[in-house]
């Protein structure tokens, strides 16, 4: 949908492309694509490569400029977007995750070593707008080590462990415990998230919301929007994140994908994917593979 808005301004514009208009024609996609909205039901860390990132706090609209090789935390709860100066695929491959249950752990470790428990959680409901959600650190290769260490264990206390240390290194302990104990916390919202991924493919509904939940469907669009969440919306990018996450794991067709997130009808999904991304996922697969 933003290609053809940028299409449709170049267009009146006269602008002579002397590139090959296919070459032009995927660059200008690559660039409107990598605007990459999401809600963050994890805490995400990744690594930038060889390219800057503007990612910005879409809740506050406070953007950061991650330079090139650096690590970049994102706690939970957030929601945010990611721009770059084309696609690089290897970012979306290597971040990692830690979800509520790893979060609460490192919560209880960071305690007993730091003493955070004498923390008072008000401060933070009342200091939240002051606390770095987003937070970026340029690396050298000693701490870049310590990131891929991150990634390469596999039991997640050792991956908790590796995380603990690696922020250590990078002397970013005082606005992690923060943020931390931010993304401890749960939402209605994080509730909802967590129940629709455990059945990605199941036709969800507010009426079918209202069953599990054993409250009305009146009561929970109204939690919803009290925290700002739409419920078409909600479930939309849900099923568009997971779509993007299998669609870069390379292993099923986009019939499959489409099945996999709830869809039956895979015209429908590549509109929705198109409407969502700005591109169809046949394009962004070639942009993934070229």
């Amino acid at each position: 949908m933003l290609f053809f808005i940028y299409g449709k301004n170049l267009s009146k514009s006269n602008v002579a492309i002397k590139k090959n208009t296919v070459t032009y024609f995927f660059r200008l996609i690559s660039f409107i694509y990598n605007m990459i909205r999401l809600r963050t039901n994890k805490l995400a860390i990744l690594y930038t490569g060889e390219h800057d990132i503007l990612v910005t706090n879409l809740s506050d609209n406070t953007q950061i400029r991650c330079k090139r090789n650096s690590v970049v935390i994102v706690g939970r709860n957030v929601r945010i977007s990611f721009m770059a100066d084309q696609l690089y695929d290897r970012i979306l491959r290597d971040t990692v995750f830690f979800d509520h249950t790893q979060i609460i752990t490192l919560k209880k470790i960071l305690s007993l070593a730091y003493g955070f428990s004498k923390i008072n959680p008000l401060d933070f409901e009342t200091d939240s707008p002051k606390i770095r959600k987003i937070i970026s650190i340029e690396v050298n290769d000693r701490i870049k080590n310590s990131f891929y260490n991150i990634i390469s264990e596999d039991s997640h206390h050792n991956r908790i462990l590796s995380f603990i240390f690696f922020c250590k290194e990078s002397s970013v302990m005082d606005a992690i415990l923060p943020l931390i104990y931010f993304s401890a916390a749960t939402t209605f919202c994080n509730r909802v998230i967590e129940l629709i991924e455990s059945n990605i493919a199941k036709k969800w509904t507010l009426r079918l919301l209202s069953e599990e939940f054993s409250i009305s469907e009146i009561a929970i669009r109204k939690k919803l929007e009290a925290e700002g969440v739409i419920f078409r919306e909600l479930i939309l990018e849900i099923r568009m994140k997971k779509a993007m996450t299998l669609l870069i794991a390379g292993e099923l067709s986009v019939s499959k994908i489409a099945d996999k997130v709830g869809y039956n009808n895979i015209s429908y999904f590549i509109s929705h994917f198109r409407q969502f991304f700005g591109m169809t996922p046949k394009q962004l697969h070639l942009l993934l593979t070229k």
